[in-house]
């Protein structure tokens, strides 16, 4: 695991325009003063010794009495985090809704056992070492065999992949590439959901220092020795550009307190479930809670989607305004994985696993349509007990109370999610992420709540339709 901090230069016509450059905690402090002060940004910089920052910084703080968060809201701070596992990213998107930033894609990046991430104090001490490194050496071999099906299938029968004809014939170089990728993205988007959580990944993300004094507080507080591994690197990290921030980025009892009780929840809807039932894909069982605004129909909702074209056009204030509750009772957690990265609002899953999905349907659908694909198809279907396994492994220490049960979840545990946000932004997301190049699993699960929509406003179809954003 490694934490970098990057800090942020002014660019060249900045420092020809004669434009002033600000430590972090500087831009902040002077927008402390600027509430309190009527003079301008001029004033208050006029007063800056530039050859000591620092002091100006303790000068503003103590002359005034500013609230902690208000003045962390306004350093920017930009850090790279490598080598942490799936799961440890899908918490910290969790636990920062206003964070922008990038996560290392399973479409891009070809993943294998040397590169994991353990609880050694959870496995070890549990004498579990042997059964993990086993479930972990099985779930990397068959997504490997399934990646290489799924691409064989793809060469074989390039009308899977649903491109025009004209350019799977092209000899255009960059036609030719543009195939490769998205027969390469249509193998692993397939393949993924036999990787485990203890998968290493890496993750940028773009922040106030409130949001990172909120994400090590949480961090700090969890039961796994990774997230408190991490915590500890943040702190030292966000110390170099906000060292008066941080008295927050802390262990906090609360939080400690807090994520024990989400993780008894996890326990205990695990053994009100049936370990069986996680050798079959559960239904996904979609489901779309609207709360309009009072005196709001459906005419006013048309209404604020008149001048809407695509994802990025005018919505208006009744939409805005309207609040969404969506998804599902089972859904994979690669998809999960997905759906966490919208910053929109709050999400809330629960990782006890409750079926297992290993792109059954799609096997099932391409052995009924093209037969001569059968020998792929078969292949495919001898890998779901290694996916299975992993799955029930995962579920048996959950149920023991062993909290590092999360890095046995392969990407195919199916899993309950919900999403609780406002109108625009949930269309937004309908229509971004049912278009061309978007994961088959994604685009067809968030098809299913677009379509819940349209049943109860039926006139708002015309203005917000699935399937036509481009590729970003």
């Amino acid at each position: 695991m490694q934490v970098t901090c990057v800090g942020i230069k002014p660019t060249r016509a900045l420092l020809e325009a004669g434009s002033p450059a600000l430590t972090p905690e500087l831009l902040a402090a002077c927008g402390a003063r600027y509430s309190r002060n009527g003079e301008g940004l001029s004033a208050i910089l006029s007063k800056v010794d530039a050859a000591n920052e620092d002091a100006a910084v303790d000068s503003i703080f103590r002359m005034v009495d500013y609230g902690h968060q208000s003045i962390a809201d306004m350093v920017p701070v930009a850090m790279f985090i490598d080598r942490i596992s799936l799961w440890l990213a899908l918490r910290i998107w969790l636990a920062s809704p206003t964070a922008g930033g990038q996560e290392s894609s399973t479409r891009y990046i070809q993943l294998d056992p040397s590169a994991t991430v353990s609880d050694a104090q959870n496995i070890d001490d549990r004498g579990l070492r042997e059964s993990y490194t086993d479930s972990l050496r099985q779930g990397f071999a068959a997504y490997s065999q399934a990646r290489e099906c799924w691409n064989q299938m793809a060469q074989r029968e390039p009308g899977l992949l649903r491109l025009p004809q004209s350019l799977i014939e092209s000899s255009e170089p960059k036609d030719k590439r543009k195939v490769d990728r998205i027969c390469r993205n249509f193998a692993f988007d397939r393949a993924r959901y036999y990787l485990p959580m203890s998968s290493m990944t890496n993750v940028m993300l773009l922040m106030s220092a409130r949001g990172w004094v909120s994400l090590i507080k949480q961090l700090a507080s969890e039961q796994l020795s990774e997230c408190r591994q991490l915590a500890d690197r943040l702190r030292e990290e966000l110390a170099r550009v906000a060292p008066r921030l941080i008295r927050h980025a802390r262990l906090d009892e609360s939080y400690a307190s807090g994520a024990a009780q989400e993780f008894a929840r996890s326990v205990e809807i695990a053994r009100q479930s049936s370990r069986d039932q996680l050798e079959h894909s559960a239904a996904s069982e979609p489901f779309l809670n609207v709360m309009l605004p009072a005196r709001t129909t459906e005419a006013d909702l048309v209404r604020a989607v008149q001048h809407h074209r695509g994802r990025y056009d005018f919505i208006g204030s009744e939409l805005q305004s309207t609040s969404v509750r969506f998804g599902w009772q089972a859904i994979p957690i690669a998809e999960i994985r997905d759906l966490n990265r919208h910053r929109t609002g709050s999400k809330y899953f629960t990782l006890a696993p409750v079926g297992t999905y290993l792109a059954d349907d799609e096997v099932e659908r391409i052995h009924a349509s093209h037969p001569q694909l059968s020998d792929l198809c078969q292949r495919l279907t001898a890998l779901r007990p290694a996916g299975i396994a992993a799955t029930q492994l995962a579920y048996d220490q959950l149920v023991a109370g062993n909290p590092a049960y999360l890095y046995w979840l392969p990407m195919g545990a199916q899993c309950f999610y919900e999403h609780t946000t406002t109108a625009n932004h949930f269309l937004y997301q309908a229509e971004l992420r049912t278009g061309l190049g978007s994961h088959y699993q994604y685009a067809a699960r968030m098809t299913e709540v677009l379509d819940l929509w349209h049943q109860q406003f039926p006139a708002t179809a015309a203005y917000v339709k699935a399937g036509t954003a481009e590729p970003e």
